[in-house]
């Protein structure tokens, strides 16, 4: 994993993870607010590492890179991450807001979804969801509400996209920009880590 700003450089990976394909320095700078200077040293760097390939179109994240992404998500006990756009079920007022989605198991949410929530918000997303896979279906911490009852669409979406047991849980950051919702989902990891320590 990269040194230095390590949460500006984690949250340009991640940013990248999610992307896919060839992104733009001043898509890259305007997603995560960073300046367009600051963004070019940190995919430099990044690039040096062998996390990032840069062109002349673009960066985008190398096989080494993913697998380093992989692995801090691992650490975390999250198993995947996806990010699509359609989720207008949690936010009327944000168009067409990007979800990014991180699938784990065996994190305990269940006392401190609020908090989680919480903390990803002030980590720049508009808004969270935390959903925990039932016997029917994903509930809504900390009522128990099945989360089809209110966000049939976004249910189906996670449901369909990750595979889920009783008891995984699945984070949905969102934001108007996926960097919003990378932000937020990075902040929030980092409230459930300082709880498990």
């Amino acid at each position: 994993m990269p040194t230095g700003s390590i949460s500006e450089e984690l949250a340009v990976l991640l940013l990248l993870y999610l992307r896919g394909s060839y992104t733009s320095r001043r898509t890259v700078a305007e997603e995560l607010g960073l300046g367009e200077g600051r963004a070019r040293r940190i995919l430099a760097r990044l690039a040096g590492e062998g996390l990032v390939e840069t062109v002349r179109s673009g960066s985008r994240i190398t096989g080494e890179g993913r697998r380093a992404v992989q692995s801090f998500l691992s650490s975390h006990g999250v198993l995947d991450a996806d990010a699509f756009h359609g989720c207008s079920e949690l936010c009327a007022d944000c168009g067409d807001a990007v979800c990014a989605a991180f699938h784990g198991r065996g994190l305990d949410v269940w006392a401190r979804a609020v908090e989680l929530r919480d903390c990803a918000v002030r980590g720049g997303a508009l808004g969270a969801l935390i959903l925990v896979a039932g016997a029917e279906g994903f509930l809504l911490p900390p009522g128990g509400e099945r989360a089809e009852d209110y966000l049939p669409r976004l249910a189906a979406e996670l449901g369909r996209r990750f595979h889920v047991i009783g008891g995984d849980v699945v984070f949905a950051p969102f934001s108007e920009r996926l960097g919003g919702a990378v932000k937020g989902f990075l902040s929030l990891l980092g409230c459930l880590s300082r709880a498990r320590t």
